[in-house]
């Protein structure tokens, strides 16, 4: 991916997040499906871990602090109830547009970044800046799939999308 199809990817996540969550609370955010799964306010608070994640290897101004990123990191355990640990929904809101104009400008400010060499594996292969982020690229849009359910949990029962 280059990198004016990252910056692309990120807007319309970002576009079509905020359409599923027009109208609902802080309260709504925190509403748990009764399936296995996690409320709006955690996935969009790891959403914006995760873009976090690549701002900070961009060397660009982070948001979240690492105990935030902890609690809404992969594998925590799922928001049942509101609490100090738990980051207002308006937020997370701020924030994912914040992560979306970070994203934006340092991209467009060091696109040759992406063919750095980020990690080597157990094999000695090399990973790529550039698969890493397309790795989380593509996370970003699966999870920006799951809102439009976490959406309904409120009662809203329209069509945004």
């Amino acid at each position: 991916m280059q990198a004016a199809e990252i910056i692309e990817t990120f807007k319309r996540n970002s576009y079509l997040i905020r359409r599923q969550a027009a109208g609902l609370s802080h309260a709504d955010s925190l509403l748990q499906p009764e399936f296995r799964a996690n409320c709006f306010n955690w996935i969009l608070g790891h959403v914006v871990a995760n873009r976090d994640i690549i701002l900070g290897r961009l060397d660009a101004p982070t948001f979240m602090t690492d105990a935030q990123v902890a609690r809404y990191d992969y594998d925590s355990a799922p928001i049942l109830t509101d609490g100090d640990d738990v980051i207002d929904f308006e937020q997370l809101l701020a924030w994912l547009d914040a992560t979306e104009a970070g994203l934006k400008a340092a991209l467009e400010a060091n696109p040759e970044k992406l063919a750095t060499v980020y990690k080597t594996n157990d094999k000695g292969e090399a990973q790529t800046f550039e698969q890493m982020v397309s790795f989380l690229t593509w996370h970003d849009s699966y999870h920006t799939g799951q809102f439009e359910l976490l959406r309904q949990l409120a009662g809203t029962n329209d069509h945004i999308i």
